[in-house]
């Protein structure tokens, strides 16, 4: 029986270090890969405050290798606008859609101040000029990106690694069907449904944040480490079954509060509530309203989705946890404060799943 404890021991000791070990190298290894990815978007977030539409000048051509395209997990996408000061006196589409783009970005700015502090993923629109000083080093960028005629709008997903002309969206700006337009609605929709895809993503891991009933920002966390997700668990039915938790009335309380703060809370950091939309109404833009109520439209993660099924069963399992907990309780303290606190859980996630369902808008 001894070597039995000891080997027990042993196995949870390991668990415990290979996970933390895990851990420790998958942070240095984010880390290391996002450096250069960072510094470009902290450079890009100064540049973009300097300008009032939150339209940034590229001066030399040689600057988009460093900042559009870095490394492979690049945080954030671009929408690049080309254009050239010598065809301005003669294209008028030149200044329109300068014009145009100045606007949208204005709006872009002003979405990302606000949803950023949640970790959304940026969008930044930058302009080249092409002119006489700089026309040796833009020719061979529009060469790469297959560019044959100006102006040129294109947008850069987030994560191109590498100028690939077959991964770069374009506008079109020709009538429909052949082209996207050329109205201000028309250039509006394009950058709606091209930075929605990305701006709904998250870019990066939330700090971690506790309040009453959440945010608790742990299972995004936990997520991209299975590996320690597995050898936390092992260690933890371990114990369990070695101190005999199960038989515990405490140890049934403590999951719950755990389960409660996991699925109130554990996706708020993983889904953006209200991701912004842009409306084209009577002429010009407005952004959608940012409350959990109003129904989302426009392309979803696949990450987002997940996520939101896994709260939706956490919720309906948390119920199960919270029946289970209460009848699992002895009789002597079926009265006691603790019988109290869990009913009042229960109470208050019933109470949630309510209003949840109340504010969910009809197909």
């Amino acid at each position: 029986m001894r070597t039995s404890k000891r080997v027990l021991w042993l196995l949870c000791g390991l668990a415990f270090v290979l996970g933390l070990f895990c851990a420790l190298v998958d942070t240095a290894n984010e880390r290391a890969q996002s450096e250069p990815a960072l510094e470009s978007l902290k450079r890009l977030r100064s540049l973009r405050q300097q300008y009032e539409t939150g339209l940034i000048p590229v001066k030399r051509a040689s600057n988009l290798g460093s900042v559009v395209f870095t490394a492979s997990e690049r945080p954030y996408g671009v929408v690049l606008l080309f254009t050239s000061t010598a065809q301005e006196a003669t294209c008028g589409l030149c200044l329109y859609l300068r014009h145009q783009v100045g606007q949208i970005s204005r709006l872009v700015k002003q979405a990302n101040a606000r949803y950023e502090s949640r970790g959304q993923m940026s969008v930044f629109f930058l302009m080249v000029d092409m002119d006489a000083s700089n026309e040796k080093e833009v020719l061979p960028w529009l060469q790469t990106l297959q560019i044959s005629t100006l102006p040129a709008l294109i947008y850069v997903p987030a994560g191109v690694p590498s100028p690939n002309a077959k991964q770069v969206v374009r506008f079109r700006p020709e009538p429909p069907p052949t082209g996207d337009g050329l109205d201000g609605s028309a250039i509006a929709g394009w950058v709606i449904r091209h930075t929605n895809a990305d701006m709904q993503r998250l870019g990066r891991r939330p700090a971690l944040r506790i309040s009453m009933g959440g945010p608790v920002y742990v299972i995004p966390a936990l997520r991209r480490n299975w590996p320690l997700v597995c050898l936390l668990l092992s260690a933890a039915l371990l114990l369990g079954w070695w101190f005999k938790w199960h038989q515990q009335p405490g140890t049934w309380f403590v999951l719950t509060l755990l389960m409660y703060s996991f699925a109130l809370g554990g996706g708020h950091g993983w889904i953006i509530q209200g991701t912004p939309l842009f409306l084209w109404e009577g002429g010009r833009i407005r952004l959608r309203s940012n409350r959990p109520g109003v129904r989302r439209r426009g392309p979803a993660s696949q990450d987002a989705l997940a996520a939101e099924g896994f709260i939706e069963a956490g919720r309906y399992l948390l119920i199960a946890a919270l029946m289970i907990a209460l009848d699992r309780l002895p009789r002597k303290i079926q009265r006691s404060s603790l019988q109290l606190l869990c009913a009042l859980a229960m109470l208050l996630l019933l109470a949630y799943l309510c209003k949840g369902i109340l504010h969910m808008p009809m197909m």
